[in-house]
């Protein structure tokens, strides 16, 4: 655990960097532009980040999985990270496509202002660059440059809008244009001076890439919805005499969910790491590195359950005003369903190192099906909405508990020798 939390160091940086200057370049131009014209950069942020962490996110999985497997075989598939642009690019240009067919919804969605459209069309092509980029660095073990463009990506549109702003520019327009700017200048600035380390010996044949890409992007989807359903749950089945407990919920959200983060700082040195460990066979090793990246991740889980239940309640009435009202009991109960969340993707990731996407497809899935589970329960709105969240992710945690078992308990008794991955066969 200790040595993948320092390799998570740089990536953690850079997410804060980004996390920070995000939330005030959004403030800074609320302030600036009004509610009116802010609507419409608020939800081109919403979208490019939504969408291409949707669409592309499997990419920089797929490339770290594999990158991490021929760091220790000494074997490289050179034209893998070509193939994945080309996978992302072209993911890119449909969305586009179909954002161009919906143009007056799409227009409307972003505040009836057509350059906003432009923007995110401009944008979402750089983001495909930017998760495939990612996935090299993270499987080449260069978390440096990863956590730079994390870093770039924020500061340039904050930068950006200093600038915009001193020089009197108010234009939502112009704003708008420093959101699709930013993953290119991102991408940019983390390959400069770039290199690719240490040549592999020999060369790995292509092999194929739409079929788990595919897979991953249904489990990415998934794990999407399962994480994100609780609002509208909540809201689903609120009445008018709901609405102040619902907002309550909401900003609760905000707060315990914060463990996210570190399991997003640490998932690029984990998956090629764990990877290489299957690739050559070192089962001991990748128990290992699982069980104390497990072992860490129920710490967190549990001073962040600690803290909530303590100070929760009085933090979100200081924090967001004394209407903001839950009891210590819902909050731990939103605390132990994130943590079940939270064990799930560190499982998930010893799944995938495996190759088994169709495991960790269906492990994401049954979540789905735990959360319909869940949001049966009870009348109250926020209840069901939490019970849904902490039902599927039982579930998902379960099912990828199951699989690891099976997977060891199958090769314990087997000479110790390089794990297969399924996807080697053009």
């Amino acid at each position: 655990m200790k040595h993948a939390a320092g390799a998570a160091r740089p990536v953690l940086v850079g997410l804060v960097v980004l996390a920070i200057s995000s939330y005030l370049t959004l403030i800074l131009a609320g302030r600036i532009l009004g509610a009116a014209q802010f609507s419409g950069i608020a939800a081109l942020y919403a979208l490019l980040t939504a969408v291409a962490t949707g669409l592309f996110q499997p990419l920089e999985q797929e490339i770290s999985r594999r990158r991490g497997r021929e760091w220790e075989t000494h074997s490289a598939e050179r034209t893998l990270v070509v193939r994945a642009a080309r996978v992302g690019l072209g993911l890119a240009a449909a969305t586009i496509a179909l954002a161009v067919l919906l143009n007056r919804q799409a227009v409307g969605l972003l505040g009836h202002e057509p350059q906003l459209l432009a923007a995110f069309c401009v944008g979402l092509p750089g983001y495909a660059l930017c998760f495939v980029v990612r996935g090299m660095l993270a499987g080449n073990r260069q978390l440096n440059r990863y956590g730079t463009q994390l870093a770039v990506e924020g500061t340039s549109r904050l930068l950006g809008l200093a600038v915009l702003a001193s020089a009197g520019v108010s234009s939502s327009v112009a704003y708008g244009w420093l959101f699709a700017a930013a993953p290119w200048i991102a991408v940019a600035a983390c390959l400069v001076g770039w290199r690719p380390g240490e040549q592999a010996s020999q060369r790995a044949p292509a092999v194929p890439l739409l079929a788990p890409l595919s897979l991953l992007l249904i489990s990415a989807l998934a794990a999407q919805l399962l994480i994100g359903a609780g609002p509208l749950t909540a809201q689903l089945f609120a009445t008018t005499t709901d609405q102040a407990r619902v907002g309550a919920f909401l900003a609760a959200l905000v707060v315990v969910r914060l463990p996210v983060l570190l399991f997003t700082a640490v998932q690029p040195s984990l998956l090629p790491s764990l990877s290489a460990h299957a690739a050559m066979g070192r089962r001991k090793e990748f128990r290992t590195l699982l069980a104390g990246v497990l072992a860490g991740t129920a710490v967190v889980g549990l001073v962040n359950l600690v803290g909530i239940v303590l100070l929760g309640p009085w933090f979100l009435r200081v924090a967001f005003g004394g209407g903001f009202t839950l009891s210590a009991a819902l909050l731990a109960l939103m605390c132990v369903s994130v943590g079940l969340f939270l064990l799930a993707l560190v499982l998930g990731q010893g799944v995938l190192a495996l190759g088994n996407h169709r495991g960790v497809t269906a492990a994401w899935l049954s979540g789905l099906v735990g959360l319909a589970v869940g949001i049966g329960f009870g009348t109250d709105p926020v209840v069901r909405a939490t019970l849904g969240l902490l039902v599927g992710a039982a579930f998902v945690t379960v099912s990828f508990a199951g699989l690891l078992w099976r997977s060891t308990r199958r090769r314990e008794s087997v000479e110790v020798q390089p794990l297969p991955d399924p996807f080697t066969t053009a």
